[in-house]
C-alpha cells in the first residue's frame, strides 16, 4: 500500500527547506489518490504524477493551471468504461485546487489514453440528447395531424412524416435602446442689465456743476449694457434589453401527408375542394409558417391490402387470412 498523508508526520528537520516540504505534500497526496483508485474492482495499481505550480505573491505570473496523469493497470479481463473513467478525473480534480478536468490524463499499462474516450463521450451525449428532441418535436407534430385526420378518413387510411430542422444554438444578444424625446436634466439662466452715465462736457469746473433745477437729464447721456445668458443640459433616457433564445428552435417544417384514395367520400378519388380543405386543416394544425419557409405536400394513392396468414397451430389446424391496407407509388 502506498504512503499518504501519514508520511507529513514524520518529524522534519530543522533545515527542511519549503521546496522540501512541498514536495513532501505532494507525494503525500499522490499516494492518497493512489489509494482510492485502486480500491475500484477493475483495477489492481495506479500511478499519479501531479504538476502544481508554485505559488507566487505576483497575480501577473499565476497564469499556470496545475495538471495530473494517471496511470492504472486494469485486471485480467476488466475494462473501464467512460463514465468508470469519467468519475476518476473528477475525483482528482476534486483533490487538487483550481486543476480542471481538461488537465487530467488517463492511460492504462496497455497506453491508451482513457481520457479522451470521456470527451468523445460527452459530444456524443450531447448530440443524442439533441435528437432525441428533435424526434419528440416530430412526433408531437405526427400526432397533431394524426387527431384531425383520424375523424376523417380512419386510423388507418393516412400516413404523416415530418421532418423538422431545429437550431441548438445558444444565442444571447443585448440591446440598448436610447428614449426619442431627452428630458432637461438641468437649467440655469443668467441676466444682467447694467445702465452707466456718460460724463459729456469739457473737463473742468464749468462740466462739474450740478444741473439746473427743472432740467430731465436725456437718454443720449447714458450707457445701456445688458447680457443674458441660458445653459440648459438634456438627458437621454436610455433602455437595455438583454434576450437569451431558447435552444432547439424550429428553423424549417416539411410535412408530408399520404391519403387512401378509396377512402374518398364519393369512393373514388378526393376531389380538389376536399384535398384544399385537408391542406388547410393540416396547415392550422401544425403550425406551418410560409415566412420561415415551411412546407406541406398532400399525395393521394390507392393503398394496397396485404394478406397476413395466421399460423396453423393458433386456430386449431385452421388457416384464417387476415387483411390490411399500404400504400402504393
Amino acid at each position: 500500500m502506498p504512503t499518504g498523508l501519514d508520511s507529513l508526520k514524520e518529524d522534519s528537520s530543522l533545515g527542511t527547506s519549503q521546496f522540501m516540504e512541498n514536495a513532501r505534500y505532494r507525494h503525500g497526496l499522490e499516494g492518497e489518490l493512489v489509494r482510492t483508485i485502486i480500491s475500484l474492482n477493475a483495477i489492481s495499481n495506479a500511478r499519479v504524477h501531479l504538476a502544481i505550480p508554485r505559488q507566487t505573491l505576483f497575480v501577473r505570473q499565476q497564469g499556470e493551471d496545475p495538471s495530473a496523469s494517471v496511470m492504472i493497470e486494469l485486471k485480467p479481463g476488466e475494462d473501464l468504461k467512460p463514465d468508470q473513467v469519467e468519475a476518476i478525473i473528477n475525483l482528482v480534480v476534486g483533490s487538487v485546487t483550481g486543476m480542471k478536468s481538461e488537465f487530467v490524463s488517463v492511460i492504462d499499462q496497455y497506453g491508451r489514453l482513457l481520457s479522451a474516450d470521456v470527451a468523445s463521450a460527452a459530444t456524443g451525449k450531447v448530440n443524442a440528447k439533441y435528437l432525441e428532441y428533435q424526434k419528440n418535436v416530430e412526433k408531437q407534430i405526427i400526432q397533431r395531424a394524426a387527431d384531425m385526420l383520424t375523424p376523417i378518413v380512419g386510423p388507418s387510411n393516412f400516413r404523416v412524416q415530418v421532418a423538422a430542422d431545429m437550431d441548438f444554438s445558444q444565442v444571447e444578444e443585448t440591446q440598448e435602446i436610447l428614449d426619442s424625446n431627452p428630458v432637461v436634466r438641468n437649467e440655469h439662466s443668467i441676466q444682467n442689465n447694467t445702465v452707466d452715465k456718460i460724463a459729456l462736457g469739457i473737463p473742468g469746473s464749468l462740466s462739474n456743476q450740478p444741473p439746473v433745477t427743472g432740467e430731465v437729464p436725456t437718454n443720449d447721456s447714458q450707457n445701456t449694457n445688458a447680457r443674458s445668458e441660458l445653459n440648459r443640459q438634456y438627458a437621454v433616457g436610455s433602455s437595455i434589453r438583454r434576450t437569451q433564445y431558447q435552444q432547439g428552435q424550429i428553423d424549417k417544417l416539411s410535412v408530408s401527408v399520404l391519403l387512401n384514395e378509396t377512402a374518398a367520400p364519393n369512393g373514388t378519388a378526393w376531389t380538389p375542394e376536399e384535398r384544399a380543405q385537408i391542406s388547410t386543416m393540416i396547415t392550422d394544425a401544425v403550425g406551418i409558417s410560409a415566412a420561415r419557409g415551411d412546407s406541406l405536400s398532400l399525395m393521394s394513392f390507392n393503398f394496397t391490402p396485404i394478406e397476413i396468414e395466421a399460423p396453423p397451430a393458433m386456430l386449431g389446424g385452421k388457416t384464417r387470412r387476415f387483411s390490411s391496407r399500404c400504400a402504393t407509388s
